[in-house]
């Protein structure tokens, strides 16, 4: 579930879709929008793809409004990516933004029988298939997730498989918490007062 609806939030999204309207605010009391313009730039982790987006000044107060309309979003490729925003005038220039953004794929693009697991869900599958077959084919070669590893040992893939679990759990619970429903991290517990 993307951090964005029709509301536009206070703060730069963490999760958004490709094909989606992306909207938000920001406000800085030293960077009033009379004198300071906000821009953001985006690049892909991995450095293939690129995009970035201006802010608009709002018009009821100092702040800004951030609107990308979904003929732009429908073109950014999904994928992690790092993003810095810098507010300017004509002589001075301040980053006021630092962190990542990811961008899910826009399902009506989605193929059907297309796989839609996270990474993590993907090597945990190979992982526990590869475990599975250990004790019939004693292979030292091996191919998870495009990469080939060699003599891994039945102890190194059960470590590998306990850390891709967590990070599977960790996604899922994520994914819960975003839609209000239970995570499995709250504990309950009936006290007395000792009577």
């Amino acid at each position: 579930m993307s951090d964005l609806n029709s509301t536009a939030i206070a703060v730069e999204p963490v999760l958004v879709a490709a094909g989606t309207t992306w909207k938000w605010n920001r406000s800085y009391s030293k960077y009033p929008n009379a004198t300071f313009s906000l821009l953001y730039h985006f690049r892909e982790v991995r450095g293939i793809y690129a995009f970035d987006v201006a802010a608009t000044s709002d018009t009821s107060g100092s702040g800004f409004v951030i609107s990308v309309p979904k003929a732009i979003t429908e073109q950014v490729t999904p994928g992690i990516y790092a993003g810095r925003g810098y507010v300017e005038d004509a002589t001075d220039r301040y980053m006021v933004y630092d962190n990542q953004i990811e961008v899910m794929a826009d399902f009506k693009l989605v193929s059907q029988g297309e796989d839609l697991r996270t990474h993590n869900a993907k090597v945990l599958e190979q992982i526990k298939a590869l475990l599975e077959n250990k004790f019939v084919d004693d292979s030292q070669s091996y191919s998870i997730a495009g990469r080939s590893l060699t003599k891994m040992t039945p102890t190194e893939l059960y470590t590998h498989k306990l850390y891709y679990e967590q990070q599977v759990i960790a996604e899922n619970r994520r994914a819960r918490a975003k839609q209000n429903l239970p995570t499995g991290q709250t504990i309950y517990g009936v006290f007395n007062n000792g009577l």
